[in-house]
């Protein structure tokens, strides 16, 4: 990696837009922005960690490869939903922003200085912020895809510190594992949230209909029946010309 590679990666301004790709999840709160926005995020602070602080490339492109099938995960399991739009959000795009302002007013009137093992002032407060970003995230939802995009921003970083201040094949794997275990979870959740919903949805009228939750009569359960004798009761409904009328 040239001099201009780490002097780009390591620069502020490439710091504060990876901390603004994480606030753009939370405004636009849109599965289509946050999963590119995540894979930036993952690719910029890997970058970080290669260039600034030695990390070995090989670990970047395998966190960079998970991401990206945990991506195509939730992006399969967004397309098989059902209902259109899905649950209505708990919160606007202007709390949200009002949130953002406060969490990032606060970070720089209290001056908060977290110092992480091996890592700059500014590299910490990163790390910080996107950690920051994923908790804001949980408390804002009740649905597991955008809780999925809360725990990913925690992912991201524990994964990118993991090889720098432990490099560790093993701690790699385990990060790594757990993560695609964490999204396959959360997206089964996705699936299974929208099928519930599907079975809610009643067709708006102004006429309230009564429902009868009485419970029904259950029949009693016939004997099996072999598959010919199945056959030759369907073939027998059949009017064939050459039957004889009674």
């Amino acid at each position: 990696m040239g001099v201009g590679d780490v002097q780009f990666w390591t620069s502020p301004l490439t710091l504060f837009a990876l901390g603004g790709l994480a606030a753009v999840i939370i405004l636009a709160w849109d599965w289509r922005v946050s999963l590119p926005a995540l894979l930036l995020i993952q690719v910029g602070l890997d970058q970080l960690m290669v260039a600034r602080y030695g990390m070995a490339p090989a670990w970047a492109v395998i966190h960079i490869f998970i991401l990206g099938l945990s991506g195509i995960i939730l992006g399969l399991s967004m397309l098989q939903i059902e209902t259109e739009g899905g649950a209505p959000h708990l919160t606007n795009w202007f709390f949200r922003a009002v949130l953002l302002a406060l969490l990032g007013i606060g970070l720089g009137f209290l001056d908060v200085r977290v110092r992480l093992p091996l890592l700059e002032e500014s590299a910490s407060l990163l790390v910080v912020w996107l950690l920051l970003c994923g908790v804001l995230i949980l408390a804002l939802t009740d649905r597991p895809l955008h809780a999925t995009f809360g725990l990913l921003l925690w992912f991201i970083p524990v994964q990118s510190l993991a090889p720098v201040i432990l490099p560790l094949p093993p701690v790699v794997a385990i990060l790594g594992s757990a993560q695609l275990l964490v999204v396959l979870a959360c997206s089964y959740l996705v699936v299974a949230e929208d099928s519930v919903r599907a079975a809610q949805v009643q067709p708006i009228t102004e006429v309230v209909f009564p429902v009868d939750e009485s419970p029904r009569p259950v029949r009693p359960s016939a004997q099996p029946t072999l598959v010919w004798q199945a056959v030759w009761a369907r073939f027998s409904r059949w009017p064939l010309p050459f039957k004889r009328r009674a």
